[in-house]
């Protein structure tokens, strides 16, 4: 599925996998897609080797100790380093100081003010803007086209701003539907709550 806030950054990933460009990062707000970007920069890499892992000390020291091991191409993505501590940043500015030829490195991350300044400095940042409504709804009907048409009349779809947004709310059953709705409504009134 192609996204309309998908198109200019996807244009500069496939200029980066041209240049064969071994760290980029990409900044974007919650449910933008910049997961689903870093997957197809190893497509568009020819590589099928991905592994995603969030943005823990422990997770990145051993995917790195791991890619050392081994010959073969693999993209390797590091999620939200934003909200990740500060030792994750610095496990990872060392494999980005010494990269090995077969290891690309994909950094996501919601606010690039929240990244150290010698990351970016060392990444290709290509930003993502948030969904539009139009994309949204299309996922929703892709993905949830039986259940789209009634979840998209409850007032709480009204809050929905992403593709995670969808996928938390479609996995509500009708009581949890009947229930946010009325929580929205009641807020929503002029009515004293008591």
């Amino acid at each position: 599925m192609k996204f309309k806030n998908q198109i200019s950054p996807m244009l500069e990933l496939q200029m980066l996998a041209d240049s064969d460009r071994h760290n980029i990062m990409i900044e974007g707000s919650i449910g933008s897609g910049k997961s689903y970007l870093a997957k197809q920069y190893a497509n568009m890499l020819g590589i099928s080797n991905f592994q995603s892992v969030d943005a823990k000390v422990s997770l990145v020291k051993e995917i790195m100790d791991m890619c050392i091991g081994i010959d073969s191409p693999i993209v390797v993505s590091i999620e939200n380093l934003d909200i990740g501590v500060d030792a994750v940043s610095y496990a990872l500015l060392k494999f980005i100081e010494e990269p090995t030829s077969n290891v690309y490195i994909v950094i996501t991350c919601r606010n690039i003010k929240f990244v150290p300044d010698t990351i970016v400095s060392r990444s290709a940042v290509v930003t993502v803007p948030p969904m539009i409504e139009s994309d949204i709804l299309d996922y929703a009907y892709e993905v949830y086209s039986s259940k789209v048409d009634t979840v998209k009349n409850a007032i709480v779809w009204k809050c929905v701003n992403s593709i995670s947004d969808v996928d938390s709310i479609m996995q509500m059953d009708s009581a949890k539907l009947n229930y946010f709705d009325g929580v929205v409504g009641i807020l929503n009134s002029n009515e004293p709550v008591s």
